[in-house]
């Protein structure tokens, strides 16, 4: 069971009201929290030297929040699915303007952090449930955690062209390669083998 996991550290503002103190600090968070059927939180060590657990999205800004600002279930569209959780960040995405379609139809721009991944659970390993959970960090300083269905990453040597007419659909199975190994067998055990079809079990 892996609940805490490390992520790059970034220097962001910590707002403490939901630990009975009205004062917003300067803060390295460093490390996620997943609890399975709860908030994501975060690890945060404050500039007086307070290291901090269970710190959730509402309470933290990636610099000086403006603007109307969000809840935590607007932040955070789904609970952790898992214990068992990792963190990447995937080069191609790293920075990149990305616009985030809230709970209530509402939008907005922000750029990409990182990517949450859960594992081990029956979520994940269904293939019409399965959600990653992106960390944005949105123009109005807070931080979100949305999957990709809601949202629309922008390349401007690239993502150029209209939302499709068509449906899309979700996956609804994870392929296999050897679902049909009843259908082929391995000639010899040579290094560079050969692998022959068969037939009511015989060779063709």
């Amino acid at each position: 069971m892996i609940i805490n996991v490390n992520i790059p550290h970034a220097y962001w503002l910590f707002s403490m009201s939901n630990f009975g103190c009205s004062e917003i600090r300067p803060s390295i968070v460093y490390a996620i929290q997943s609890f399975a059927g709860k908030a994501l939180h975060f690890h945060v060590l404050t500039d007086f030297g307070a290291n901090f657990s269970t710190v959730c999205l509402d309470s933290l800004y990636h610099k000086e929040p403006s603007g109307d600002q969000l809840p935590l279930d607007f932040l955070q569209l789904w609970d952790c699915f898992s214990n068992n959780t990792s963190f990447i960040t995937y080069n191609y995405l790293s920075e990149c303007r990305v616009r985030v379609l809230f709970k209530d139809k509402s939008t907005m721009w922000g750029n990409y952090f990182g990517t949450i991944y859960w594992y081990d659970n029956g979520y994940t390993d269904e293939p019409t449930q399965f959600k990653e959970g992106h960390i944005i960090l949105l123009d109005n300083g807070q931080v979100a955690v949305q999957p990709n269905n809601r949202l629309m990453f922008k390349d401007m040597s690239f993502t150029n062209k209209n939302f499709p007419d068509s449906k899309i659909t979700p996956v609804t199975k994870r392929p296999s390669v050897e679902s049909v190994s009843e259908r082929w067998i391995l000639s010899d055990d040579d290094f560079f083998y050969d692998i022959k079809q068969e037939k009511d079990g015989e060779n063709i």
